[in-house]
């Protein structure tokens, strides 16, 4: 009988040691209502607990159920207040799963410790359209993870036809700039070796072919195009003809190296 009363002292007695540490679970929110499913701010402070394991008790609060009726999202931020060291202060985003019936405080089991914790500026609310709230086991950067997956695959199939698009406008530009600069240079070509009569004819009848390459019919075209255009059909040019024409034609063969 002793000894069931010793066990039953030692129980007692170590139910008290246990309760002298507590815990405060706090919303951040300006107001205290909170519906079942609504994710919020939180801060949780435990006291005394000295010289933890910040890393285990992190992993404790993560991503798990938080005193029946919360789950810890992602834990912020955990350290030992400035102003006591046996203080530990976390900050977290909780959600609610389900509402209940305020009472005077909830146990969370750590380790082999029971702690009491109060609540403050929680109002809990059910939902109104009676929906049981499940809260996958994944962080927020998983969360996040995944949705960046997406998307990157929508960026991928809308890049590929628009990159299609952007692609063939630059290779057609590219190809006509490429066939204007031969077309350039074909005319330059045939400009600066021009001598005799027969070339001077050619480049007249082609004039179409090279014309907008010196910007249009400008006056010095003009007047090329109207002292050949006189004597063409002749059957023999004399010298002051040709050399009117040549005198004409040296004014675009300059023009023609300026480009």
């Amino acid at each position: 009988m002793r000894f069931i009363v010793t066990i039953i002292f030692f129980l007692s007695l170590t139910n008290s040691i246990a309760y002298e540490i507590q815990g405060q679970f706090k919303s951040l929110k300006n107001e205290s209502e909170i519906t079942e499913g609504e994710s919020f701010d939180s801060y949780i402070r435990v006291w005394p607990i000295p010289n933890e394991d910040l890393e285990l008790f992190k992993s404790e609060l993560e991503q798990k159920d938080f005193l029946s009726f919360f789950y810890i999202a992602k834990v912020y931020s955990i350290k030992y207040s400035e102003n006591n060291e046996e203080v530990l202060e976390i900050h977290a985003k909780a959600i609610l799963k389900k509402s209940y019936t305020p009472r005077e405080f909830y146990i969370w089991n750590y380790k082999s410790l029971t702690i009491p914790f109060s609540f403050e500026n929680i109002d809990p609310q059910e939902n109104e359209g009676g929906k049981e709230f499940i809260v996958v086991n994944q962080s927020f950067n998983d969360f996040l993870k995944e949705r960046s997956i997406y998307l990157y695959i929508v960026f991928v199939v809308f890049s590929i036809p628009i990159g299609f698009i952007l692609g063939r406008k630059v290779y057609i530009r590219s190809k006509i700039n490429k066939e204007k600069r031969m077309r350039d240079d074909h005319w330059n070509q045939v400009f600066q070796n021009a001598q005799t009569r027969k070339d001077l004819e050619d480049i007249y009848l082609k004039r179409e072919e090279w014309v907008n390459h010196l910007g249009g019919e400008t006056p010095p075209i003009l007047h090329f195009f109207d002292s050949i255009a006189k004597i063409q059909y002749k059957k023999e040019w004399s010298d002051f003809e040709q050399l009117q024409v040549n005198d004409s034609f040296d004014e675009l063969r300059r023009m023609f190296e300026r480009n």
